[in-house]
Parts: C-alpha cells; structure tokens; sequence
C-alpha cells in the first residue's frame, strides 16, 4: 500500500501486513513527523457503508469514501481496492508491534529518490530519541578524552618498552667511552644518539654524548699539538739544509719543507675540529642547564669541558654539583686530575699522578687516566714507570694512538744512564782529550751518549815515569794485584789509561776538499702533560 506524510507529503509504500488493524504510527524519515497509518480494509471499515452495486456489469462505481478529518487520517493517494480474494498475512503478535522494530519496505520508483526507508515507531520512543540526541552533544568529548587516555597509556607502555634498551645502549656507550682512541669514541656517539631516539625524554644520553665529544676534542687536540711538533722538526732540518747547502741539499731541502707545511696544516686542521666539536658540546651542555631538573650526567660532562679548558673555577663548581647525585664517579676525578696534570710546578704534579694512581686502583678501564699518568710520569723524569703505565694501556686497547706515539718517543728517548733532573734528553759526549782546536768532538746537536762508567776522562800527557812503591810492613802481600772487571771503576788513586788522540791525515795532492761531517738530525722532543 502507499502512504503518504501529512506534512512534507512524501510518498512511500509499505506492506499493511506490518499494520496493526487499528493502525500504527510511523515516522517520516525526511521531516521526521510522526502520524497514524491504517491498513486499507480498516479504513475502508471507518468509511460509510455504500450500496452495493448490482452484480451485472456498466454499474457505475461507488463514490470514493469522505476524506477523514487532518488530525485523525491524512490524506493520502491510494490504488484502486485490490479483489476480496487476496489473502492478507497473519497480523503479528503484540510483542513484536509494541518494540521500536524499523520498517524497511520496497519503495517504488518514484519513491526512491525521496525516503526509501520507513522508520516504524511509537511516541514514547520518538521521545527517548530526542533525549538521546539532547545527551549526543556530551558523548563526543567523552570519547575524545577516552581516545586520550588510550594513547597516553600506550605511549607509557612502549616508552618502558624501549628504557630498558636506551638504558643498556648507554651501557655500550659508555663502555665504549672508557676505551679512549678516535674510533671508540666515535661509537659511542652513535650509541648515544640511538638510546636518544629510543627515549626523547631522556636528557642523560644527550649529557653523555657530549662528554664523548669533549674526549674526542681532547684527542684532536693532543694529535695536532704532536703534529706541530713535528713540523717544527723538520722546519729546522729545512733551515739546516739551506744553512750548510752539501751537495744535493737542494732536494732534500724541498722535501723537509714539503713535509713541515703539510704536518702544519694537518695540525691546523686538527685544531679547528676539535674547536668544533668542543664548542658543540658547549652549546648542547648550555642548553640542557637551562631546562628544568638537568640530569646529573649534565654537570659531568661540563666538568670535562672545564678540565680540558683550563676553568679551574668552573671545574670545581661542576664536581660540586655533580658529587650530589653521582658519587665516587670515576670522570670526576678525571678531570680533576688532568687540570692537575698540565700544571708546571712539580708538586702539582705529583698530586695529579697519586690521584691518577687512585683512580686506577678503583676504575682501571678508564684508558684516559692511564694516559695522563704515562704523561705525568714522563713529565716528572719517571721513564720506565711511564713505558710500563703504557704497555698496560697497550693491553687493555691495542689501538690506541696517543699511547702508541707516546710509547715510541719514550723508547727512543731511553738511555742506560738514568734521568738527569735537568731534561729527558742525554747531554751530547765531550770531545776526545788531546784534540786540538775541538778535533774529535761531535757537532752540536748530535745525540751520542755518555760514556758506561762514571770516571771522568783526564788529558792525555807525557807518560811519568814509574813510581817506587814504599817498603811495606805487615803480612806479605801477592806482587801483583788483580785486573779489575770490565766497567768497574778503577781503584784509588789509579788514573786511567788514555789513548792519544790521532790527528787526521792529509789528503793527497789534488785531491777534491773533503766535505765536512754532516750531524744527525736532532731527535724530536717528547711531550708530557695533558694539554689540548
């Protein structure tokens, strides 16, 4: 059957069958109006009874029942009544009619663009409807904050996920930091970054990639200062060269001076990174000190900054800070002791190296205090202490570069006698006795070491004739006293025998000038300390 709405008079079809004979209220699914719809044969019931037409043919048609009043049945456009014959369904059962069920019956094609569905409901749930779309405008904020809280709690759950990983990366990088040469520290930065990403909220790996920075700045800068040395050496053999001008120097001249400007500008290359990276780390330290509750790994790194800047204020303010929350750590006293250990004065420098030596009783994987300690050592005349200090450096990290130059200007520099107080290089021998104008003696600047023993050498002389010993009183002595050992120091009184010393021969007439004795190159010093 067709309906049709009172208000907005949408057209829709719908089964009587889902009727009840009294009718039912139905909605209008586009104005939402709720009236009474009434199967046909009810309302053909409430129309006046018509007169029946006589059974021939050509009768003409009843006339159409009275429209029903607006408030109690719409009006409405209907076919022409179907024959009597048709069997209606079976009316359902009170339960099923008195629930909000929702009609969904087969528009025709007209119908099809306005409303094909057809809401079958009651007043009272029509009112709950309303209700319900008056409470609708508070649900939505309810589940934005529970979608809130579901995320909050997720984030919680895979940031706990990823701690215990930031926390062992960390770990390794710290480990990594202890090792001290180019390529561990440089690994861990890497680690540090990759803890960093895994827990953003974590501002103890930025504070320790730092300090990894300052370390590697240490590194360059101790590199470029052995660089410069280095270049200095052959600047003056350049200078020798151009000086003496032997036969060939020029080539030789050119190839020291070509070598002293590139160690220069490798030096100088050095340098400028490590200033980068120094004041990289700066900045960052800046940063975190700013923000609130700064990790204590934060006044760590700053007191390695300060310690390879030479603050001593700003050393002894970060230790402060730092003792609070990180007591006994090892970097602390490092830095501490490093200040100390590029002091001038030989007291300061023996408390850098027993501070060093406590260190490394308690921390011995830190490599960096090894290599202060070699140095100060070093520094303090102590040769052999500081090649055993390296060669346990050497074992622990068998790449470590400033171990590896240091440990070969020490052995280069040792000598059996042991160090004069006045410097780590021996003193060049004095010339032969009997020499006349200086014939015999070494150039300037030649490292010939001393003679063995300690006697000193006297002048040779016209050989005196023998002495008569005195007559001797007492038990009867051998005639002949035994030949001293090899090296021992000559009995008292006794002068050691010395060879004349033999002058040089003539060369043969017409003969080319021969050439002057060329020195050995000076050996390059050794350098102690921990400067930057």
């Amino acid at each position: 059957m067709l309906i049709r709405c009172e208000r907005c008079s949408t057209l829709y079809e719908l089964d009587e069958a889902l009727l009840a004979p009294e009718g039912s209220a139905v909605q209008c699914t586009r104005c939402q109006h709720v009236f009474t719809a009434r199967p046909p044969e009810a309302a053909r019931q409430a129309a006046p009874p018509a007169s029946t037409p006589e059974p021939p043919a050509a009768a003409p048609p009843p006339p159409p029942p009275p429209a029903p009043e607006p408030e109690d049945e719409p009006e409405r456009e209907v076919e022409p009544p179907r024959p009597a014959t048709r069997a209606y369904a079976p009316e359902p059962s009170r339960a099923a009619r008195s629930g909000p069920t929702v009609y969904k019956p087969q528009p025709t094609q007209a119908a099809v663009t306005r409303a094909p569905v057809l809401h079958k409901d009651t007043v009272g749930t029509f009112e709950a409807r309303l209700r319900w779309s008056a409470r609708r405008k508070w649900l939505i904020p309810l589940v934005v904050a529970a979608v809130a809280a579901v995320a909050a709690a997720g984030w919680l759950l895979l940031s706990r996920r990823h701690a215990p990983e930031a926390g062992r990366l960390r770990a390794e990088g710290l480990a990594l930091m202890a090792l001290d040469d180019a390529t561990s520290l440089d690994q861990a930065r890497a680690r540090f970054d990759e803890a960093l990403r895994l827990a953003p909220r974590d501002r103890a790996p930025e504070a320790d990639r730092a300090a990894a920075e300052i370390l590697r700045a240490a590194e360059l800068s101790e590199g470029a200062s052995a660089m410069q040395l280095r270049a200095a050496a052959r600047a003056a053999e350049r200078d020798r060269l151009r000086a003496e001008q032997q036969p060939g120097w020029e080539a030789a001249e050119q190839a020291a001076r070509a070598e002293a400007d590139g160690l220069a500008a490798d030096a100088r290359a050095q340098a400028e990174q490590a200033r980068t990276l120094a004041a990289g780390a700066a900045e960052a330290l800046g940063r975190l000190q700013a923000a609130h509750a700064a990790p204590a790994e934060v006044a760590r790194a700053q007191a390695l900054l300060a310690a390879w800047s030479g603050d001593r204020a700003g050393l002894e303010r970060a230790v402060a800070e730092a003792r609070k929350r990180l007591p006994g750590d090892p970097w602390l006293a490092l830095a501490e002791a490093a200040l100390d250990a590029r002091a001038q004065d030989r007291a300061t420098q023996e408390r850098a190296a027993v501070a060093l030596s406590a260190l490394l009783a308690h921390d011995p994987e830190v490599l960096r205090a090894r290599l202060l300690l070699a140095r100060t050592q070093g520094a303090l005349g102590r040769r052999q202490e500081a090649i055993g200090t390296l060669d346990g450096l050497l074992a622990a990290n068998p790449r470590h570069e400033g171990a590896l130059t240091l440990r070969a200007k020490l052995a280069a520099a040792a000598v059996p006698e042991p160090a004069t107080p006045s410097g780590f290089l021996p003193a060049p021998a004095p010339g032969r006795a009997g020499a006349a104008g200086g014939q015999g003696a070494p150039a300037a600047g030649n490292g010939v070491p001393a003679p063995r023993n300690g006697v000193a050498q006297r002048p040779a002389g016209p050989a005196a004739p023998p002495a008569t010993a005195p007559p001797v009183t007492g038990p009867p002595r051998p005639a002949t006293a035994p030949a001293p050992a090899p090296g021992a120091p000559a009995p008292t009184g006794a002068a050691p025998s010395a060879s004349p010393a033999t002058a040089p021969s003539a060369p043969p007439a017409g003969a080319p000038p021969r050439p002057r004795p060329r020195p050995a190159p000076s050996p390059e010093p050794v350098e102690f300390g921990g400067g930057h």
